[in-house]
C-alpha cells in the first residue's frame, strides 16, 4: 500500500488523546467516510492492548454516547480519533505499531475499505505522580 501515510504517534500514557484527520484526494476533494473504521495498536509481541473503532449501531451510541473513540465527517472527510486517560493508562511506556482502516465511497459510488494511516505509537510514561 504506497499510499498509505506514515504517521507517527506519541501519546502521554494517563492523558486524553486525540487527533483530526482530514482524508482528502490530490485536488483536496473529501472522501466520503464511513462506518465502521477501525484502528489497532499493538504491541511489540503482537497483542493488542487498545483498539479504536467507529460505533456499529445507534444502539452502540445510546448505550454508551461518551465512548466514541471515532467520529466522522463523511461530507468533509474529517476523521477524528480520540482515547481517554484511562484507556492510555493501560499502555506501558514503550513503542507500538498500530493502522487505521476506513471504509468510503469510491469516485463511482462504491463502497470500499482501506488503511489510510500506519505508523509507531510511542508511549511516554507519566514521571510525577499523586498531582
Amino acid at each position: 500500500m504506497s499510499d498509505v501515510a506514515r504517521v507517527d504517534i506519541n501519546i502521554y500514557q494517563g492523558a486524553d488523546w486525540a487527533v483530526q484527520i482530514y482524508w482528502t484526494s490530490g485536488d483536496m476533494r473529501p472522501y466520503s467516510v464511513q462506518a465502521p473504521m477501525r484502528m489497532e495498536i499493538r504491541d511489540q509481541l503482537g497483542q493488542v492492548p487498545v483498539v479504536l473503532q467507529t460505533n456499529q449501531t445507534s444502539e452502540d451510541l445510546e448505550t454508551n454516547p461518551d465512548n466514541q473513540q471515532i467520529l466522522f465527517n463523511p461530507e468533509s472527510g474529517l476523521i477524528q480519533l480520540h482515547l481517554t486517560g484511562d484507556e492510555t493508562s493501560v499502555l506501558a511506556p514503550g513503542m507500538y505499531d498500530y493502522d487505521l482502516w476506513v471504509h468510503y465511497k469510491s469516485t463511482v459510488g462504491v463502497v470500499a475499505k482501506r488503511a489510510i494511516l500506519v505508523g509507531r505509537v510511542i508511549v511516554q510514561g507519566r514521571i510525577t505522580q499523586n498531582v
